[in-house]
């Protein structure tokens, strides 16, 4: 049930380093995510062996859909590549129900953003799901 995720920036920094850092973390049976990928320095040209279960696309992928058709295009060909690539692909920044209906069209894996909850402390999140 846990999952560690690591920014784009973060594993760009120390890349051989957290590389094999996540590695470890799977080999012991954890899950692994790469968060905010596309936001600032790229890992593009190493996506191919980065080690994590879900890759989340940053949330300027889905901005640019709401300005132009192209920018649809680019998001359905990221979310197609990355997926064939085996990886768990979420995109961030889902606002509104539209975003959602994109997404589902595009055959995105998950999406995260204020349209289903805005960040809560964890003694309302526990409040709020947890059973006693």
């Amino acid at each position: 049930m846990l999952e560690i995720e690591l920014t784009e920036t973060a594993m760009v920094s120390e890349y051989d380093r957290v590389k094999r850092l996540l590695s470890s973390f799977q080999s012991d049976g954890m899950q692994t995510s790469l968060d905010d990928f596309g936001a600032g320095s790229s890992l593009l040209n190493n996506i191919v062996d980065i080690p994590v279960n879900t890759i989340k696309l940053d949330k300027l992928f889905l901005t640019r859909c709401s300005s132009n058709a192209r920018g649809t295009d680019f998001l359905r060909e990221v979310v197609h590549l990355v997926k064939r690539l085996g990886y768990n692909v979420i995109c961030e920044g889902i606002e509104t129900e539209e975003q959602v209906q994109l997404l589902r069209s595009l055959d995105c894996d998950g999406a995260q953003g204020f349209w289903f909850s805005k960040a809560i402390p964890a003694e309302e999140f526990e409040r709020r799901y947890l059973c006693d």
